[in-house]
């Protein structure tokens, strides 16, 4: 599962990449987003496989709706599916930034409540990872994927 969660990021915020979506939502047993999903609406998949999938689809027409539709974000917890190696009970700042990027922002007060101790990641292409790290500043218990910006073609390297 490590590999899909690596493969959603790589994908958060494009499109044009139906025949991968397709496969992927068939083999987790999942359905694909609706087609009346609409421009500016979003879809929330539920966490039954280890990730929060919430879909939206973009306002260029393709051929196939399905080619429209982008992955927004993708939210798990400490047993939800890793890109990059993290590791949710050992990973420290220091650890992830090393895995991940040195351009952070976070954190604030890290004897603080939940909210002080993230930390997010920002990484080549305007893609982020965010991680709340636990009391103590070891393991996490939350990581959200995302790209900032306009959707973009899907390119595969």
């Amino acid at each position: 599962m490590a590999g899909l969660a690596d493969a959603f990021f790589e994908r958060i915020n494009c499109y044009h990449m139906a025949d991968w979506l397709q496969e992927t939502m068939l083999k987790l047993g999942r359905p694909m987003p609706n087609p009346a999903l609409q421009p500016g609406a979003f879809s929330r998949a539920d966490r039954s496989w280890g990730l929060i999938l919430t879909f939206g689809r973009v306002g260029t027409s393709l051929d196939n709706w399905q080619d429209e539709i982008i992955l927004v974000s993708a939210e798990g917890d400490s047993t939800s599916p890793m890109p990059f190696g993290l590791d949710p009970i050992n990973e420290t700042p220091a650890s992830a930034t090393m895995k991940l990027s040195g351009n952070i922002a976070g954190p604030g007060d890290v004897s603080g409540d939940a909210d002080e101790r993230r930390i997010s990641f920002f990484m080549e292409g305007g893609r982020l990872i965010e991680l709340r790290f636990n009391e103590g500043m070891i393991g996490f218990d939350r990581i959200i994927m995302a790209r900032l910006g306009v959707p973009q073609e899907w390119q595969p390297a």
